[in-house]
């Protein structure tokens, strides 16, 4: 998948979060999460309730996207507190969420200039 909004990002994040609000658009999906407890951001410390945006796309009729969107708002109508691990991918991110029973893995070419696979 790539980033179809530019939200571009870089770094491990290991966090506690919640959804705030979650948006289908035609060419993806955007995530705004906040922060449930303090972490680290690469060298910065970010303290609890600092709002995050993530941004996925794929192909409208992508099963992947129809995944994105299907577990997301599950997690955000049920108020789910989530884990989110954010870790480096060869080409980009490696988004991990696990909230309740679930779970979702999601690659993210972070980078404009790289073709899709």
């Amino acid at each position: 998948m790539r980033d179809p909004l530019g939200v571009w990002s870089s770094g491990t994040l290991d966090v506690a979060c919640q959804i705030v609000h979650m948006q289908p658009l035609a060419h993806g999906t955007l995530v705004d999460l906040v922060t449930l407890e303090p972490c680290d951001r690469g060298r910065a410390r970010v303290p609890a309730g600092t709002p995050v945006t993530l941004a996925f796309g794929a192909d409208p009729s992508d099963r992947a996207r129809s995944n994105i969107e299907s577990t997301m708002t599950l997690w955000d109508t049920t108020c789910t507190t989530l884990q989110l691990h954010v870790g480096n991918a060869p080409e980009g991110l490696r988004y991990h969420f696990t909230g309740g029973d679930l779970f979702l893995t999601v690659l993210v070419q972070d980078r404009p200039d790289l073709s899709p696979n």
